[in-house]
């Protein structure tokens, strides 16, 4: 279950939360499709991120860097898995 971060304030709903960190104005909502956030983020399944993960070294990137936002701290070691495929 989320909840709502201790760090960002409580105020009138001028924006809605649609992803766990994503915060979208209501009139922009329409423009946050699935597609969207499958070619803009790494939001997909481990197989998926593997396989994007490989094609990023394939054209030569050696390194990423992966943001663990303060509540999702257990994050690290799914990304630990991951970054484990490629040792």
């Amino acid at each position: 279950m989320l909840s709502w971060p201790a760090n960002l304030p409580r105020r009138a709903p001028i924006i809605s939360k649609i992803t766990a960190g994503m915060f979208v104005k209501p009139e922009e909502r329409r423009f946050v499709t699935a597609e969207l956030i499958r070619r803009t983020t790494y939001t997909a399944t481990e197989k998926e991120l593997k396989g994007r993960f490989a094609a990023l070294a394939d054209a030569g990137y050696s390194e990423i860097a992966v943001q663990i936002v303060p509540g999702q701290e257990h994050a690290i070691e799914d990304w630990g898995r991951i970054r484990r495929a490629f040792a």
